[in-house]
This record gives C-alpha cells, structure tokens and sequence, in this order.
C-alpha cells in the first residue's frame, strides 16, 4: 500500500501553483455555492500562477471548495486527472527521454569515476595504512565516499530539475490544506496516485543476484534468531557495499556461529580482541564451525550497530575487510561486544 504522503506532490502537481481566481460573494451562503460554480476560477488557478495575492486568492477558492467537499469526490477528480495529464505532457516535452538518457549516462559516468577513485584510496596501504593513519587519512575516504553517494542518491537529479522543483516548493503549504479537506479530498488524491506512473517509493534498482542474495539473507536471518541490532547491522554493511559497487555479503550460518562464539567470549572475559580467551584465532573458530575457506574478522566495542559499521569505516584494516572482500558473512552482537567475520 503506498504511503498516504506520497500523494502529496500529485495533488501540488495538478493544483499548480497560486493565481488570483475570482471570490465569491461573502454574503453568499456556503449552500449556494458547487462545484459548477467553483470550476472555472478552479481551473483558472490550476493553470497559472504568480503573486502573493494570487496565493491568497487560491486559500480562498480551497476554502470554498472544503466547505462543499462531500459533493465533490468525483468532478474534483475529474478535474485534477485532465489537469494532471497536461502537466504530465508538458513535464515530458521539457524533459524529453533523449534528455533523461544523456542526464542517467552522466550520473552513471560520474559514479563511476568517484566509485573507482575511492575504492583505489580505500584498498592502499600506503595511503590508507593499517597501522598509523592519521585523521587526515580517515577524512579523505569519507570526502571520497561522499562524492560517491552524491552521484548515487536515486532521483535526486530529479529533483534539481526547475519546473519540479518550483512544485515541491509548495508542498507544505499543500499539506495543510489536505488536511482541512478531509476523507474525500484525500480519497481524490490516492486514486490520482494509483492513476499516476510515478513510482512512490523511488529507490536504486538492483541487479538480479543481488537482490536475490538480500532476499535469501532475510530467510536466513530469521531461521538464525538473529536480534535486530545484528539484521541491522549486516544491512548497513552491505547498503554501504552496493553504493560503492560491491557484491553484497550473503549470511552464513557457519560464519554466525562461530562469530556468535567470539562475541560470548569477549563479553564472558571482558576483552576486546581477535584472539580468544583460550587462545584461539579467527580462522580456528570459522574452521570449528565448518568454515574452511579464508576468512577476515572485525570486532567493535560500539554498543549500537551504526556505531559498530561507523567505527569500521574509521580504520582502513577493518574498512577493507568490510568493504573489499568476501562474498559470505556471519555478524554477532551482544552487549558491547560485535564480531563480524567476512568469508571468500
């Protein structure tokens, strides 16, 4: 089901933005008035708009058209889809899909480039050490990861389009008037939504296998017991992995276990570390649990997910473990203690 306000822009979109429209006689009873007599002045404020006045007329009309709202579901709707439709036209004229095609190759080229210059940053060891960075070294990756997201954020290229954004300026001043409309003006507006061929709830599409492996970690998170805090964590981990163009890490549960057992034993022994309070390694535990291929472990002290995948990103080693490597994963919380082993 969409979310109520989605429907929002659609209705800013087919009202347009503020004209003076003719007002009706104060003295006039509100049971005078229809929407017959109300439909040219509506219109004429659909199609243009300019001045403050015109948005002071424009709250008068509305008000008029809320106080005889129960008759006006369906000549509204009527209405708005015409108006909608011409707006739809116009929008596409002025963003013709040769345009769009030229904008979509330039994002795609610009992300790209900022993908492979932070990735070349992130995976050097001498410009992003291991041992002995600096927090210099640190806010370099996060400018470039940054330039990453700012070519990545799905429509936000849309969105500095003029004549969409002249739109979406009058978003708010919209929601309330929704809010005085009531049930039927709200009804009105989801069935413009259900008309519409904008997608509501815009996001990046995914290559197929990777859609399939962040469907099959859902499975696997549930028939593990997984807590929130450990979903949440694998999800930061492998959201920041599709941004930089990574395959995401698919669950594992000879991983989970044997982080499971690590992060028991760092909470047991109060300690923060990769080896075990009887001595063990990483690759013994993995190995215990059934792992046999080679493995890479981060542990946090970070009481939270975010904090955990934060403080990753904030040392290269743990950074590139996250980040560059691996195809499986096993991630463990409990208190202040996370353990995440990343698998080839």
């Amino acid at each position: 089901m969409r979310r109520p306000w989605i429907a929002v822009p659609l209705l800013t979109l087919a009202l347009g933005a503020p004209v003076r429209s003719p007002h009706a006689d104060p003295e006039v009873p509100a049971a005078a008035e229809s929407w017959e007599s109300l439909q040219d002045p509506f219109l004429d404020a659909v199609r243009r708009a300019r001045t403050p006045r015109d948005r002071e007329a424009r709250r008068a009309l509305f008000d008029r058209i809320v106080r005889i709202r129960p008759a006006l579901r369906e000549d509204v709707l009527a209405a708005v889809q015409g108006r909608h439709a011409d707006l739809l036209r116009g929008a596409g004229q002025r963003l013709a899909p040769g345009a769009i095609r030229g904008l979509l190759q330039r994002r795609g080229a610009d992300l790209a480039r900022a993908r492979k210059e932070a990735i070349a940053y992130i995976g050097s060891e001498s410009l992003y050490p291991t041992e002995g960075y600096t927090p210099r070294q640190n806010e370099e990756a996060d400018r470039l990861v940054a330039e990453v997201e700012s070519c990545y954020t799905p429509g936000a290229w849309i969105l500095e389009q003029p004549d969409l954004q002249r739109i979406l300026d009058e978003t708010k001043e919209m929601e309330s008037y929704l809010e005085r409309c009531g049930h039927a003006v709200a009804e009105t507006v989801q069935a413009l939504a259900d008309r519409s061929l904008v997608d509501s709830e815009a996001r990046p599409l995914l290559p197929r296998p990777h859609q399939q492996i962040l469907e099959r970690n859902v499975q696997t998170a549930r028939d593990l017991g997984m807590s929130e805090r450990e979903i949440e964590a694998i999800r930061l981990i492998n959201d920041y992995r599709i941004l930089m163009g990574r395959v995401p890490l698919e669950l594992h549960e000879a991983l989970y276990r044997a982080a499971q057992v690590h992060t028991r034993d760092m909470v047991a022994h109060n300690f923060i570390g990769h080896t075990g309070n009887n001595g063990s390694t990483a690759e013994i535990r993995a190995g215990a649990a059934g792992y046999t291929q080679q493995i890479r472990e981060n542990v946090s002290s970070a009481a939270d997910a975010a904090g955990s995948v934060g403080g990753w990103r904030h040392s290269p080693g743990h950074h590139r473990s996250m980040l560059l490597h691996g195809h499986n994963a096993g991630i463990a919380a409990q208190e202040s203690r996370t353990t995440l082993i990343v698998g080839e």
